[in-house]
């Protein structure tokens, strides 16, 4: 499988020709000013719909329009120079109507491009609602939609996500290192999952500095990719370690063995990383882990630019595990264009439920694993 180079032109080169294949999309004599909003906002009276259990990012403020105003302008408008009015990147905890639920298990949700605290609850809510368990938001703050667009290419192509990777790598590692806790499911949407790639390349690099490098054939045997630059940076191998990750980091030095990260599930919705790959083999049968599952709409421009990608040569993405692509679906938000469809297909009363999310030929699951946690359900299987 091709990588990225390790080099300032070729990873230009490898993210012009990356993007130039995420905007190649069926215009069908439409201009492109309508279909690439299209390939973020979907098709007319998707950003309305709401059910019980699912409110679309839009429908959560409908009725509240002085708060519906605040929250467009704070996700859509980019100042430069002002960070200091910005939200702060990091953890907090939304319990939703499950404060308590499987207390054996800890659901973490990392947010994509626009999203202030306020969307950021509303999609957590949706995720508590169907799986039925307490979320803790691992908040990647918003600079305006345009800024966040700039933001997610310089993560896929020049390494610059360390705030929010830096700001949010103590939940995990406390989690993984919990004897407590079994599960650890990480949620990403969007730029989350550029935020996620690269928590998961910092576990790998504290793994690898105290031991034998532990995935040494295969998916994630190849080292360079814009993400694995923040976990160098993030470890303190690169330049100065940020302060906010000092003590995850001493704390999985310490603490953080292979077998933790048989514990943890990455679910990815339009995953957009360059690079997300395991961490550890374990087992006599050996197994890669973290589980990896990604998911894109055929048309979310987002989704494109990773999970979608061609998987080899130049602008190709490197996203192992299993994916599954939503045919013919235009759209990028987590509640109106990935969560509400899921809902949709579930709704249609199959039994076992089953959606119109196509899987890979290389899967090894037909089905995603993630619907086995619906409605407060845990897997059969503790691992495929």
């Amino acid at each position: 499988m091709s990588i990225v180079p390790d080099h300032l032109l070729a990873r230009t080169v490898n993210l012009l020709f990356n993007v130039g294949q995420a905007v190649n999309l069926p215009w069908v004599g439409l201009a492109p000013a309508v279909q690439l909003p299209r390939s973020i906002f979907g098709d007319p009276g998707s950003l309305t719909r709401s059910t019980p259990e699912v409110r679309s990012e839009l429908a959560a403020f409908q009725g509240d329009y002085r708060s519906a105003l605040a929250t467009l302008a704070s996700a859509v408008v980019s100042v430069p120079f002002a960070n200091l009015l910005r939200e702060a990147s990091g953890p907090f905890l939304h319990p939703g109507r499950f404060a308590g639920a499987f207390p054996n298990e800890r659901w973490l949700f990392v947010n994509g491009i626009a999203t202030t605290r306020s969307i950021a609850a509303v999609n957590a809510d949706a995720v508590c609602e169907l799986f039925r368990r307490p979320v803790t938001v691992l908040y990647n703050r918003t600079e305006g939609i345009t800024y966040d667009l700039l933001e997610s290419a310089a993560g896929k192509g020049f390494d610059a996500i360390t705030e929010s990777v830096a700001a949010n790598l103590d939940p995990l590692v406390d989690a993984l290192c919990d004897p407590t806790v079994e599960r650890v499911v990480v949620i990403a949407h969007s730029q989350g999952t550029i935020v996620t790639s690269a928590l998961l390349k910092s576990l790998e690099e504290i793994l690898d500095a105290s031991q034998p490098r532990q995935v040494k054939s295969g998916p994630g045997a190849q080292k360079p990719s814009p993400e694995r630059m923040v976990a160098k940076k993030v470890t303190g191998q690169r330049t100065r370690q940020p302060a906010n990750a000092r003590r995850a980091v001493a704390k999985a030095a310490a603490l953080l063995a292979p077998a933790h990260i048989g514990k943890l599930e990455v679910y990815s919705f339009a995953n957009c990383s360059t690079s997300m790959t395991p961490v550890v083999t374990l087992g006599p049968m050996p197994r890669h882990a973290p589980w990896l599952e990604s998911y894109g709409n055929e048309f979310d421009g987002v989704a494109r630019l990773g999970v979608l990608a061609p998987p080899h040569g130049i602008g190709s993405a490197r996203i192992a595990g299993d994916r599954y692509r939503r045919a013919g679906m235009w759209g990028h938000l987590l509640n109106a264009h990935y969560l509400l469809p899921i809902q949709d297909d579930l709704r249609a009363g199959t039994n076992p439920p089953s959606t119109r999310l196509e899987p890979f030929s290389e899967n090894l699951l037909r089905r995603p694993r993630l619907l086995d946690y619906l409605s407060g359900s845990v897997p059969a299987n503790p691992y495929p």
